[in-house]
Order: C-alpha cells, then structure tokens, then sequence
C-alpha cells in the first residue's frame, strides 16, 4: 500500500531535496517545498503562501499586513503546523477513514494521498480517481521556478495585457483615462488580481473607473454567432486550454469550452455554470453541468441547442494561438492554461490562470505521464539555468532529454 511509503519519501524529500522524476516523488516533492516556499514572495511579500494560509485561518480580514509582528509569527506557528501536519496526516487520514465503515483501507490509502494546506470537500466522483496534486501543487513548482530565475507567469490583469502586446498575442484593449472620448460600447471592469469572477463590473460608463490603478477597464468583445446561439446571450464564453512543454516542444494536451448558462454574463463554473470537452478538432461533448458532473446532457440546459458535436469556428486558430502564448509568455513553464475566447474579430486570449480548475474526467495516464514529465523536466532546467541571471531566450530553456515521456499507472486530478 502506499501508505507504507509515505515516510521514506516524505524524509527522503525534505532532507534531501532530490529532483522528481516520478510521480509520487512529484507528489512529495510538492509536500516538502510548500514548506520550503512558504515566505517566497510571488508578487509581493503579502503574496506568499504564509500569508494566504495566514487570511484564510483568521477569515476576518481581506488582506494582512504582512511586517506585522504578530502576523509573521502567527505565519511561522502555522509553517510549523504544517510541518506537523505532514507528520501526522497519516494517523489523521486513519481516523476520518475508520468513520466510513466500509472500504476503510481504500479510504485510508486515498486520504494520504490527498493532503492539502488548505482542504476542500470533494466531489462525489473524486473517490473513482487517486489524487496526487492538489490545485496549490499546480503553482508550486511554478514559485519554485521563480525563486531560482526570476521568472514568473504574468497573471496581473494589466501585466497579462501588456505581455501579450509586447508578444503580438491577440488580447482586449485596456482603456485609460489618456483615451477620451471613449467609444459608446460596453465596458467590463476588473480588478487587477481578481480571481472567479469577483469585483466584476458591467458598464456603459467606465469613467470612474479609469484612474483607478487597482483594476483594469476593457471593451466588453463578443463570441463568434455559432456559440452565441448555443446559451442564447452575449455572455463571452471562453476555451480552457492547456499546453505542457516537453523539451522544445510544445502541445496542446487538453481543453474544454466554458458554457454560461442562465441569465449569467460570465462562463466561471463557481457561477452554476458548466463546459463541454473539446477534442483535437474541436468538437464539443455533451454538457456537463458544474452541479452534477456525473450526469451529462446533449443540449444546452437553458435554450435547449444541442451542445454534443457543434464545432468551434477557428478551433485551430485558438490552438495554435494556445501555444504560441506559451511559448512567448512562459516558456520555462512546464504547464500553461489559456482562457481563449473565439470572437467576431478573431480568437483573443483572455486570462492566464496559475491554477486552472480543470474536471478529473478529462485525465488518463497518457496525460498524466505527459504533466509530470513536462513539470520534472521544467525544475531540471530552473535548478541548471538558476545562477545565470534572467533574461533568456526561449531557446535556452530547451532540453535534449527525449520526449518519450515515462508511464505512470496513476491518474492525475486538480482539486481548484
């Protein structure tokens, strides 16, 4: 069982820092460097994991001062609780298992294999996969990059925008109080930061709006008519697509297209709304509501267009754009996920997201294989490239190790 390998690995990996280059040793490599990391800044000092752990303990406050005294210490006991909670999971993941009464030691031997810093209730269907990475897991090695090059994924609204114009990457305009008069159209207003949708505003009016540096004012762009039709509203619906780079390869592994559903504006599944799975040619699946991820329906829940085999127009232009941001925005990232809209101009990208939220039913092995090894590979390059300063090129960042990706007989699931 692997519970008998827990301990081995988890000292092998806080004493002695190997690299992974497999599966459970990513698993607990992860385990170990959220410890390691845990006053890494990735913004700024308020951006660490110390500190997120430290809001989301007091849940009172939406930001902590973070050169408060009693702050650091409070994010210090919480490191060391952690620290001991990695001890203690074990014997924690016994007791919860015990109150199952039935299938105790496949409950014990999932619930070890699934420590998270911050836990959140799974899904009915989560039992039928092993979970190995946790959504934190995702932006681990990400922060670990970072901490030994310099380089981090743009994930700021305004940062985000002006990377993607540096590049040539087709985006939404930003407007600023420098762009009077402004055309007569709708505006959307984010924040800066924002996450799931919050502190979204819809406008005809962004004036208020256009000194304010802590969010970013755009044109409000439109879906191509062939999705529009499909949920019946001007609500923009975006493809999720992640691509992984193996070498100096890269390739598109996975994506699914956003569906909002109802009267909602926006296409985020913490919103009631669902997606359907895009395979290579763009061809949609049947819908899957966010609620109930174990039942699918051919047509779309609220004008009842049929959802199962519409295709995405320019599916290869968002494909290949997919890839292209990647390559251009974060090529020393083993993983990227681009939000992609198909749009009357074209296909744009949206948002980047560190931590996709990504259904478990859209990971088998091969896939899985294909993460791991990317993310493997990607530390390897970080750990070697990490004392010759920033500023490469993306062909610096290759790797001759072959592309023939080891098996992994584990399925591969993000809890976001």
């Amino acid at each position: 069982m692997n519970i008998l390998l827990f301990y081995p690995r988890l000292l092998v990996a806080l004493l002695v820092r190997p690299l992974p280059t497999t599966l459970p040793a990513l698993q607990h490599w992860v385990y170990a460097h959220i410890f390691f990391l845990w006053n890494e800044p990735w913004h700024d000092e308020s951006d660490t994991i110390g500190m997120e752990t430290v809001r989301h303990w007091r849940r009172r406050e939406e930001r902590s001062d973070p050169t408060d005294p009693i702050v650091k210490r409070t994010a210090m006991w919480l490191r060391i609780g952690y620290l001991l909670l990695l001890f203690y999971w074990p014997f924690f993941a016994l007791l919860i298992s015990l109150s199952k009464k039935k299938r105790v030691l496949s409950h014990w031997n999932g619930l070890v294999n699934k420590m998270l810093l911050v836990f959140e209730e799974p899904q009915d269907n989560d039992w039928e996969h092993a979970t190995t990475l946790s959504g934190l897991s995702l932006h681990i090695p990400l922060l670990y990059i970072a901490s030994k090059t310099g380089e981090r994924l743009p994930d700021l609204k305004n940062q985000i925008h002006d990377h993607c114009r540096a590049c040539g990457i087709p985006t939404p305009s930003i407007f600023t109080a420098d762009d009077h008069p402004l055309p007569a159209v709708s505006y959307i207003v984010k924040p800066v930061d924002g996450c799931r949708a919050k502190g979204l505003v819809f406008t005809s009016d962004p004036t208020p709006y256009l000194n304010d540096r802590r969010v970013v004012v755009q044109e409000v762009v439109r879906n191509c008519p062939e999705l529009r039709r499909l949920w019946g509203s001007d609500a923009l619906g975006t493809v999720r697509l992640m691509t992984v780079a193996i070498g100096d390869r890269y390739e598109l592994v996975c994506s699914l297209l956003r569906i909002p559903v109802g009267d909602s504006r926006i296409d985020n599944s913490c919103h009631g709304n669902g997606f359907a799975l895009v395979d290579r040619g763009g061809r949609l699946s049947r819908f899957y509501p966010l609620s109930k991820l174990r039942t699918s329906v051919p047509c779309h829940p609220t004008t009842g267009v049929t959802v199962e085999g519409v295709v995405i127009p320019r599916f290869e232009d968002c494909a290949e754009l997919a890839l292209i941001a990647h390559q251009r925005l974060a090529p020393y990232a083993p993983y990227f996920n681009s939000d992609i809209a198909p749009t009357d101009q074209g296909p744009m990208l949206i948002e980047v997201n560190i931590m996709p939220g990504l259904p478990t039913l859209i990971f088998d092995d091969r896939l899985t294989a294909k993460f791991v090894h990317a993310t493997c590979l990607a530390l390897e390059r970080a750990l070697s490239w990490g004392t010759q300063g920033n500023g490469r090129a993306i062909g610096q960042w290759s790797s001759p190790a072959s592309d023939d990706a080891p098996r992994y007989p584990r399925r591969l699931r993000y809890l976001v």
